[in-house]
């Protein structure tokens, strides 16, 4: 309940109080309605141009407290009235104001009963809490949509906080905070944090699967946690087998789930078990209108597929080809949306024509990627280098060698490959300087040495010096000792 105090409201000083007989009713009602209509004469004299045509509220509320106690008076003169069964004027009434014993000057106040703040109404409002986290899950997801990461961790962390201390806490808040703070932990390479949030989720969902969403605001399942947990193992924490158990739990609970059955053949993939992946990849995309991230799925298909022709010693160009086709169809569903980057599809799908010897196409995909691509970048410079030694054209090679060096100036297989394009264009001496410094920087090349030797010894005639490489060569590796 609430309990509002007595105030005083001043009249205006040109308005007078009411000088009446406190025995007479009738003469006191009287005398406030006077009151009123001095009142209302007054604020309709000071209304102006600008303002509407209605009273101020300080004379509003006035009038209302005066009108307030005619009525009473008027009430009580009639419940006397009829208790006494006359019409008669009754006995005093001194309930409006209490006339003290010594007399007093009269005062231009009058007794009202103010309206309450909204403030006041808040700190009772039930349901203010509840508003006060929802507004900061709002807020917070909002963050992390506009990719204010160490924000959204804050806000919702407070969200959290104030959850927490609710008498009644809300598990469809818990459970919203949970998601969107674990997610925003992973834009800020927090790992360990993101686990720990969707662990928390996943612990409250087990425990009550059948969680009623109180507010009907939010709602979240449990394998939305259990695949986001799952990413984080497979791709940030390399922990595969808990990644594993976590995408296995989720087809346990929604049986042939795409984004799951995708991602556990995802895994596979990387556990070089692409038989197995590929097996799963197919039964994803039997989905594919409504896997979230079909560009993606399709890239792992492709590049299962180039990894068995890769690994195997006999392999067809039948893999290479549906690598290809796989790798195509990816970068034709790829959007801005996709968490894979667009430029290793474009990557594999250079190589891929590579492998097939398709050259004049491997050339114009990789001389799409930019240098803003990073490693992607390097790779298409490379298989620039490759192509144009495929094509004879050595002197390009040995120009796209020379910008790999300078993007990785320790990398020995740069040089030692330009090397060859030397050789190939019969320039001994600058062969020979690009196999010392190979040999400089990976020592350990078996290849290296012997080709050096061959320079050295049918090159330049100085056969002691080719012998020693040739030796080498032979220790590193067996193969080497019955090539000279």
């Amino acid at each position: 309940m609430l309990l509002f105090g007595i105030a005083c409201v001043k009249l205006p000083d040109n308005v007078q109080a009411p000088e009446v007989d406190r025995s007479d009713s009738n003469a006191t009602i009287a005398a406030l309605n006077d009151a009123i209509s001095a009142l209302q004469a007054k604020s309709n004299e000071e209304i102006t141009q600008d303002n509407e045509a209605s009273l101020d509220r300080n004379s509003q509320a006035t009038i209302a407290a005066l009108t307030e106690k005619v009525s009473d008076i008027e009430n009580d003169k009639t419940q006397k009235n009829e208790g006494s069964g006359t019409t008669q004027a009754s006995a005093p009434n001194n309930s409006v104001m209490v006339a003290p014993t010594t007399p007093t000057p009269v005062v231009n106040y009058i007794v009202v009963t103010p309206t309450p703040e909204i403030s006041s109404l808040d700190k009772l409002n039930p349901f203010k809490e509840q508003e006060s986290v929802i507004d900061l899950i709002f807020k917070g997801s909002e963050e992390f949509f506009n990719n204010d990461d160490a924000r959204a961790v804050q806000t919702l962390s407070e969200a959290l906080s104030k959850e927490l201390v609710r008498a009644k806490q809300s598990p469809e808040f818990l459970l919203e905070i949970y998601f969107f703070r674990g997610w925003s932990y992973e834009g800020l390479d927090r790992y360990e944090d993101a686990i720990s949030d969707y662990s928390l989720a996943i612990d409250l969902l087990r425990a009550n699967p059948y969680i009623i969403n109180e507010y009907y605001v939010f709602s979240r399942e449990l394998h939305e946690f259990l695949e986001r947990r799952a990413k984080v193992y497979q791709f940030r924490l390399d922990e595969y087998q808990l990644a594993m158990k976590d995408l296995n739990e989720i087809l346990v609970i929604e049986p042939g789930l795409p984004s799951a059955q995708a991602a556990l053949g995802i895994l596979y993939v990387e556990l070089e078990q692409y038989s197995v992946g590929l097996a799963e990849i197919e039964k994803a995309l039997m989905y594919d209108a409504i896997i979230d991230d079909p560009a993606y799925v399709y890239y792992s298909k492709g590049e299962a597929h180039y990894s068995l022709a890769r690994s195997s010693s006999d392999a067809s160009d039948s893999d290479y080809e549906m690598a290809l086709e796989a790798f195509l169809i990816a970068d034709n569903l790829w959007n801005e949306d996709s968490t894979l980057f667009r430029y290793a599809i474009k990557d594999r799908i250079g190589w891929s024509y590579y492998r097939l010897n398709r050259l004049t196409e491997a050339e114009s995909v990789f001389v799409e990627i930019p240098q803003s691509a990073g490693d992607f970048y390097k790779s298409a410079v490379n298989g620039l280098a490759g192509t144009y030694s495929e094509q004879g054209r050595y002197d390009f090679a040995i120009q796209k060698y020379d910008e790999l060096i300078r993007l990785d100036p320790f990398f020995s297989g740069y040089p030692g490959n330009r090397a060859l394009m030397h050789e190939q264009m019969g320039d001994w001496s600058a062969a020979l300087k690009d196999y010392d410094l190979a040999i400089e920087l990976g020592s350990d090349h078996a290849p290296f040495y012997f080709n050096r030797g061959l320079i050295l010894d049918r090159r330049l005639n100085e056969s002691s010096e080719g012998l020693k490489d040739y030796e080498k060569a032979c220790r590193l590796d067996r193969y080497y000792c019955d090539k000279y």
